[in-house]
């Protein structure tokens, strides 16, 4: 079993803000999250390091515990970080990572109705359970040709477990594979290239985003 090993992610002033676990390189590990923060994903950490890099800062990632206990080691420096006052990001007490993490029932509803004003969506009405019940009987038996296309398109099962057999097979055709010197230099070159451009991107979209919020401001005004 490999060797299980907790990390904290500070920024430019020190201050710890994340803490996670890894039985990787923890250079691979940042980069991870970075790629996340690039693909604009909406947990507090990437939001936090897209806004750190906009900024012109870099994030630090070190080394809290090595040979952990897998789980129980997060879990329990989470607790201690904030309890001394930590500000962490993390959206749970750690362990099997953000799996089945919810917002409290009365915040999600919030949350719906906040995004939809800010896109100039209008608050949909919601059905009452007699109507819900009313159209899932109405639709009931009828025949859905959409829904057979979806199912052909999808005819390779996502999540579907390959059997041993299938896992020997793939694991023989892909052994002995390896990237020629001239693409792995075409794959850095790439990755160097959409790196670099990263925070003038995350500068222009914040940017846009601050015009449509005064053009949406001015409109409500008027």
């Amino acid at each position: 079993m490999s060797s299980v090993t907790v990390y904290g992610i500070a920024g430019e002033d020190g201050r710890i803000r994340y803490v996670g676990q890894t039985t990787g390189d923890l250079k691979n590990r940042l980069c991870a999250h970075l790629s996340a923060a690039y693909r604009r994903q909406k947990t507090p950490l990437a939001r936090w390091l897209r806004k750190l890099i906009v900024t012109g800062g870099t994030p630090a990632i070190f080394v809290i515990e090595r040979d952990a206990t897998l789980h129980l080691a997060e879990q329990r420096l989470i607790a201690w970080y904030r309890r001394h006052g930590a500000r962490l990001l993390n959206v749970t007490d750690g362990g099997e990572g953000t799996l089945g993490c919810r917002f409290p029932g009365r915040k999600r509803p919030d949350l719906a109705a906040r995004n939809r004003l800010a896109a100039g969506k209008p608050i949909p009405h919601l059905n009452t359970p007699e109507t819900i019940a009313k159209i899932s009987a109405a639709s009931k038996g009828k025949p859905r040709p959409y829904m057979v296309a979806r199912n052909r398109a999808t005819a390779g099962k996502p999540g579907h477990r390959h059997t041993p057999e299938s896992r020997a097979k793939i694991s023989a055709a892909h052994k002995g594979r390896t990237l020629t010197p001239a693409w792995k230099l075409k794959l850095s070159v790439a990755a160097k290239r959409r790196w670099r451009g990263l925070p003038e991107q995350l500068a222009q979209m914040a940017k846009a985003r601050t015009v449509m919020a005064q053009k949406r401001a001015s409109n409500v005004q008027a």
